[in-house]
């Protein structure tokens, strides 16, 4: 842990991307306890050298730049578009055995009361019935203030809620906490894979009734079809990099369980045309389909629209390129943003919403989601959520 700590204190950029436990085996490799360190940060994708090992960070907003789309919400984190780093500091396979710290609590204020919450998926579900769209991702954040050691929350992370894509993230004085299931990209060699998460269930500490709720969450008509139409835009959007007829889906709906809840994933492979670059795909596929909707572009626009607050990191994602051929990105959720210069902290949680889903439901789910990060401060389930929101929407 001490030399985890140099290398934080020592450079600028670090990223620590962590194998966690939880989900089945990757035959792709995870992130295997990668530190990864540097000082020189750029914005261009398509300046990676193809001798290079880069930490690359990418804001949800940078879906503006790619799809000429415009996002008026106000930017109180700061976070570029995109940090592009070159590695100068790397250890693969870090022997770490995180270390469960006592976190004081604090009082997070959602950026939706209830109420505001339950019209906002309404106004959505007159969308979804008008046809303007299939499915929507809805989020809103919450946040906090006070001073905890970021290490030490994230080591209490990794044992409360561990997941395969876990980072712990540090531009400057920006941080990001991330316990991530869901992969975004991988590429190895000339193989393109996205694993999409939609549809998710609880766990419950009896194991019979969680056997249950994960045979309900794989045999559940909404949550395979909220899976199933995301699988669908992501094939479109390996298509556009991809050999025609290589895009294919090797798993569908796999019910994987994790700390907090049970998730159904689904793996898109495909192989990569010649002379394609990182920047093609990622802009290619970015932002993460589970993380928008379906169409994307107007799935964007009405998130836009509803959502209280700029997404920053949530929702985009982080990890690294190294040489020609490899790349591995994760999606950032489940995450907390850490700003060490006013002490503000931030979390988001969202949620597909189809023509089916029904906003009770929803709000349910959130908290089922929002409650693995809340238990890294001692709080419950509705522990520390007071009822009236905050006016400042976004404003931290």
């Amino acid at each position: 842990m001490e030399n985890l700590r140099e290398i934080f204190a020592t450079y600028p950029v670090v990223a620590f991307l962590v194998t966690g436990e939880g989900g089945r085996h990757d035959p792709f490799g995870r992130f295997k306890n990668c530190l990864l360190a540097g000082s020189v940060s750029g914005t261009n994708l398509w300046e990676v050298s193809p001798c290079g090992s880069y930490i690359v960070g990418i804001c949800y907003e940078y879906k503006d730049f790619i799809e000429r789309l415009h996002s008026s919400k106000p930017d109180h984190f700061g976070w570029p578009l995109v940090q592009v780093t070159e590695v100068a500091f790397q250890r693969v396979n870090m022997p770490w055995r995180p270390q469960e710290k006592e976190l004081a609590p604090m009082e997070w204020q959602p950026a939706l009361r209830k109420e505001e919450y339950l019209e906002a998926i309404r106004r959505i579900l007159e969308h979804l019935r008008r046809g303007d769209i299939y499915e929507m991702n809805f989020c809103m954040d919450f946040v906090a203030s006070g001073v905890h050691d970021p290490l030490d929350v994230f080591e209490t992370m990794c044992v409360r809620t561990p997941a395969p894509f876990s980072a712990l993230y540090k531009w400057h004085h920006l941080w990001l906490l991330c316990s991530s299931p869901e992969r975004f990209l991988c590429r190895r060699g000339d193989i393109l894979v996205s694993q999409p998460i939609k549809g998710t269930a609880p766990r419950h500490e009896d194991p019979k009734t969680d056997r249950k709720l994960a045979t309900f969450l794989a045999r559940s008509p909404k949550n395979r079809r909220e899976n199933v139409m995301i699988v669908d835009l992501v094939r479109h959007d390996l298509s556009r990099v991809c050999v025609p007829g290589t895009v294919h889906v090797s798993e569908l709906c796999g019910v994987h369980s994790f700390s907090h809840v049970h998730q159904l994933i689904s793996t898109v492979k495909g192989q990569v045309r010649p002379g394609i670059s990182f920047g093609d795909i990622i802009h290619a596929a970015f932002p993460p389909g589970s993380m928008t909707g379906a169409p994307k572009i107007k799935a964007m626009e009405l998130a836009e629209m509803y959502e209280p607050s700029r997404r920053g990191m949530y929702s985009g994602c982080i990890g690294y390129i190294e040489g020609e051929t490899h790349l591995d990105l994760n999606v950032v959720i489940r995450s907390l943003v850490y700003n060490e210069l006013t002490g503000f902290w931030s979390g988001s949680v969202g949620g597909a919403i189809t023509y089916w889903s029904r906003p009770e439901k929803e709000w349910e789910e959130c908290l089922w989601k929002w409650r693995g990060l809340l238990s890294l401060f001692g709080l419950g389930n509705e522990q520390g959520l007071p009822l009236q929101g905050r006016r400042d929407a976004g404003v931290v």
